[in-house]
């Protein structure tokens, strides 16, 4: 509280409020105040000076001590006149105060404003690097982080207050630092030492004051190490896992007004991501006891993980989670198996095979990490995959046609069938037509390569899937997962899975119809759509719809001539509208994969977390799983997805002819008027 004559100024002191800024508030209310001193009072101790930062420390210290919340401060003034003094509120009649002048002159009218100004639509933003100079106060200051903490300090001081130091001594018992321009007359000194007792690192002796030309603010700062912005964009790291070193040059920019070079950049958000998640390399080993962990907390779970035994290096390593591997009993007996290739240093390809429950909703059943993906680590998969499938029923495999898919699905599962993805097959069928005929020609080809085709000769049940999209949907969803070392990687998809599992339990058990909201939601489409066609039985079990062309339905066979209800195995539109005209019951032809009950028992179980509290600390002297050795490949690194052949390109608009195409204004040579 600053008292002046009548008047008080509530002057709020948040962290890194300094005496200069108390100074500046009592300006800003009394600008023609001229020369001025401060006094407080805390408790019994009255017109205690307070004159610059040390003081005000002080002041805080004594106010803490004694629990005090608010101190008073007085503002005494004095004229020009030595003898004449003019009675200081709060202190003694007669005294006469010592003065502090604001500037060079001792009445503060502040700057005229520049008419200019007012044309200028750019507001000055305040940097996130401006309490940087309130971060050193004062002699007795303390450091908990010891001298890591107080280095970084120093640091950040000097590339805000605009000034390059060197070190006299630098160790971890004691740090002296002197400015650069000291040759100049420069007095800036700062020394401070450990203190034994609590650890702590305190400033014995600090000179804040220059009077050298080095005192200016720069752009760039040899001082703004990687260490420093790694500090910074810690929590921009943890709330985008893809932040890119480029993100972290223009954030610096930005908010800060700092120029920094694309290697520290790179090297600050790697440097981020290590202390977020920890190290590539250690990560390898910590699957170890994240395994233990997870069977021990999930009883049930199947995870292991291989390794070399004479070299100790990483192979693979298989997880399916026990509520996955019950619920998928419940789930409709098709997998799409598909692999995606990892991000981190050590690179890999992740493995899954996954399912769809009643509400056409994902269902992931099992992933494992490989180094590629080869033939043999397929026929590994496939075998670990055999091994938590508990149900005897015939499934039905989605793949883009690997090599190893086609080979290894007939032998591991020998009742099973396999369907390739009608999306790739056209995309082969494309690229095998390309150069023979022309592009509206072989569009059209292609598009005639439709269901009807695929499912003609296919014995397996597909139940309306045409396509391994539900693994490319999952590769998509751990898309900013995939440059995460290894533990944290399946921590992560472990999270993904657990809280999907949870949301659609708590969402399941309020539904009280019989089909779930999806496919309830086909049902009236399909009513609706049918509604005016005139059905003629038959028998009980055969009738014919008037629709355009005419179909027969056969209710007791669930058949139609359109083939949509042998396809999909739920009723089509026309067996909709005979079972809704002939009134009979809709829930009798109905398959059980597509009802509530059903996608109840798919989430019935938990995944339990699994907390980090009390692992043990790895290192790499530790270390028994090490890392696979990869060499990195010639030449700069992709960053865009390879296409697969035969892949449809996007069309492009030409500006120069006007057409679509794949060239643009640059590369067009068609002819133009």
């Amino acid at each position: 509280m600053c008292k002046f004559g009548e008047v008080t100024l509530v002057v709020m002191a948040t962290r890194g409020f300094g005496f200069n800024d108390l100074v500046e508030s009592i300006h800003r209310k009394w600008q023609n105040l001229g020369s001025f001193e401060l006094f407080y009072a805390v408790a019994d101790h009255h017109n205690c000076i307070l004159d610059n930062d040390e003081d005000f420390c002080s002041m805080i210290a004594l106010a803490a001590a004694y629990g005090v919340t608010c101190v008073d401060v007085s503002v005494g003034v004095i004229c020009s006149s030595t003898s004449e003094c003019v009675k200081s509120l709060g202190g003694q009649n007669g005294e006469c105060v010592r003065s502090f002048e604001y500037g060079e002159c001792s009445t503060f009218q502040g700057e005229e404003e520049d008419p200019l100004d007012k044309f200028c639509i750019h507001h000055e933003t305040v940097r996130l690097s401006a309490d940087w100079v309130n971060l050193l106060k004062c002699v007795g200051q303390e450091f908990r982080g010891g001298v890591d903490d107080f280095k970084a300090c120093l640091s950040k001081y000097a590339v805000e207050v605009g000034f390059k130091y060197k070190y006299l001594k630098n160790d971890r018992s004691r740090v002296t630092a002197e400015c650069c321009k000291k040759l100049d007359g420069c007095t800036w000194f700062i020394h401070a030492t450990l203190e034994r007792s609590n650890k702590f690192f305190v400033i014995r002796e600090f000179h804040k004051e220059h009077n050298c030309l080095g005192t200016f603010f720069s752009s760039k700062n040899p001082r703004m190490t990687s260490k420093i912005i790694a500090k910074e964009i810690v929590e921009e790291v943890r709330s985008k896992p893809s932040y890119t070193p480029i993100e972290c040059l223009k954030h610096f920019e930005g908010r800060y007004g700092c120029l920094i070079g694309y290697y520290h950049a790179w090297l600050a958000v790697e440097k981020a991501n290590k202390e977020l998640y920890g190290d590539f390399q250690l990560s390898f080993d910590k699957l170890r006891w994240y395994a233990e962990e997870l069977k021990e907390k999930n009883p049930g779970t199947v995870m292991d993980v291989e390794y070399c035994n004479e070299t100790n290096r990483f192979i693979r390593f298989f997880l399916a989670f026990d509520a996955c591997i019950k619920g998928f009993n419940y789930c409709r007996p098709i997998l799409a198996v598909d692999g995606t290739f990892l991000k981190g240093r050590y690179k890999g390809t992740l493995l899954a095979a996954i399912g769809k429950d009643a509400d056409q909703g994902l269902f992931p059943l099992a992933i494992g990490v490989v180094d590629s993906e080869t033939e043999a680590n397929w026929q590994w998969f496939l075998e670990k995959l055999s091994t938590v499938i508990t149900c005897s029923r015939p499934l039905t495999f989605f793949t883009d046609r690997h090599s190893g898919l086609v080979k290894y699905v007939p032998t591991v599962f020998p009742t099973g069938y396999h369907s390739y993805c009608l999306q790739h097959l056209k995309g082969n069928l494309r690229d095998k037509l390309s150069g023979r005929l022309s592009n509206g020609f072989r569009e059209k080809v292609v598009n005639l390569f439709n269901e009807r085709w695929a499912n003609a000769y296919f014995e397996g049940r597909r139940y309306g899937e045409m396509t391994s999209n539900a693994a490319e949907s999952f590769n998509n969803q751990i898309l900013k997962f995939r440059h995460l070392p290894i533990c944290e990687l399946v921590d992560k998809i472990r999270v993904l899975i657990m809280e999907q599992m949870c949301n659609r339990r708590l969402l399941s058990n309020k539904l009280s119809s019989y089909v779930c909201p999806v496919m309830e939601k086909k049902l009236v489409d399909r009513f609706n759509k049918g509604r005016t066609w005139h059905v003629a039985a038959a028998n009980d079990d055969i009738f014919e719809v008037f629709s355009q062309p005419t179909v027969v339905v056969d209710l007791k066979k669930r058949t139609c001539t359109c083939c949509r209800w042998q396809i999909h195995l739920f009723p089509c539109v026309h067996a909709v509208t005979v079972i809704q005209k002939t009134e009979k019951q809709m829930h009798d032809y109905i398959d059980p994969y597509y009802t509530i009950e059903a996608i109840q028992l798919s989430y019935e179980g938990t995944i339990n977390p699994v907390p980090t509290l009390g692992a043990p600390v790895i290192t790499k002297e530790s270390a028994i799983i090490l890392p696979p050795k990869t060499r990195r490949p010639r030449g700069r690194p992709k960053v865009g997805r390879i296409r697969s052949r035969g892949e449809k390109v996007r069309q492009m608009l030409c500006g120069r002819c006007g057409k679509l195409g794949k060239h643009n204004r640059r590369t067009c040579k068609e002819a133009v008027d």
